[in-house]
């Protein structure tokens, strides 16, 4: 169930934009998640990161969101309510619209 429990992993691509220090401060200030930051030393890609996220997480549902994403407030909640209505469902994937329009990108 989504309010139970969130474990977020952070992985730095070797960003050279002094996110990673904001990224750090985040996690100090909040407790209310588990945080795990994996700062890696040479840009893999994305899909090399994500595939490095996903070694480290446990959790029953994992969602990958871009840093360039802007998910909306109930993008999690209606993913899980997707997962836990249907156990043949194995993967969701999130309508992308086009930042500042209604044009959509892609739907899943």
């Amino acid at each position: 169930m989504l309010d139970t429990f969130r474990e977020v992993i952070v992985v730095d691509n070797n960003s050279c934009d002094g996110s990673l220090n904001d990224i750090q401060r985040i996690m100090k200030k909040d407790s209310t998640d588990s945080f795990n930051l994996i700062s890696l030393n040479k840009n893999i890609g994305f899909a090399g990161a994500y595939l490095e996220g996903l070694k480290h997480a446990c959790g029953e549902y994992i969602a990958l969101l871009n840093n360039d994403a802007e998910p909306d407030g109930r993008w999690l909640e209606e993913l899980d309510k997707a997962m836990d209505n249907d156990p043949k469902v194995g993967i969701c994937a999130s309508k992308l619209v086009v930042h500042g329009t209604d044009i959509i990108d892609s739907a899943g």
